[in-house]
């Protein structure tokens, strides 16, 4: 029947993705973001903590979009087109970078967030296309991985964008401004031009 169970937690509640799963005999029951700001990955690994995520595809992307958009996370609703001029989704990523890292999903509507699923003809061309993108339009490269994912029947790309060891990272807006490149900071669930301070930041971070 119902009852309470409790958790010692030494150093305070962990931050970073963190996740209550509730299962019965390996079926998952319920999940509930755990996050708190002030707690980070290092903390939470200094403290012998180890938290097993499910593997399956859809506990993984559905436990993304109930916790909906927010610093470490963004949804799109399609993949950029190849040669596109545009800044999204890249400016997300430099920010990323620049910060502690995150997971845009693309095949998501981001303003109801629904799974729609990508609308491509091989997922694997579109996969290895959206690696060079990133490859050419965000300066240094940081850290990525990209997973293909079958939800419902739909096929989602899941980019996981690592803290950068270089920082500033910066976007190049079109082939002849590599050498002037817009950095951008993740703020909330949006992205923003980075101050000077910004990238102070983000550079001590990387010297600590």
């Amino acid at each position: 029947g119902p009852r309470t169970l409790s958790f010692a937690l030494p150093e305070g509640l962990p931050a970073s993705n963190v996740w209550l799963w509730l299962k019965r005999r390996g079926t998952w029951l319920d999940y509930r973001s755990l996050s708190a700001p002030w707690i980070t990955d290092d903390l939470l690994n200094q403290a012998g903590i180890k938290i097993d995520l499910p593997v399956e595809p859809q506990a993984i992307v559905e436990a993304l979009v109930y916790a909906g958009e927010g610093p470490r996370v963004e949804f799109k609703g399609e993949l950029p087109p190849q040669k596109t001029r545009s800044s999204n989704p890249f400016k997300t990523i430099a920010a990323f970078a620049n910060g502690d890292g995150g997971t845009i999903v693309f095949g998501i509507d981001r303003d109801e967030s629904t799974i729609n699923g990508l609308h491509v003809d091989d997922i694997t061309v579109a996969r290895d296309s959206l690696g060079q993108m990133i490859r050419s339009r965000v300066i240094p490269t940081p850290g990525f991985k990209i997973t293909h994912h079958v939800v419902d029947g739909k096929d989602l790309l899941l980019l996981d964008v690592e803290s950068g060891v270089s920082p500033p990272y910066g976007l190049v807006v079109d082939s002849g401004s590599r050498d002037r490149p817009e950095y951008y900071v993740r703020r909330g669930a949006s992205t923003y031009f980075a101050q000077p301070s910004d990238l102070a930041e983000a550079i001590r971070r990387r010297d600590r």
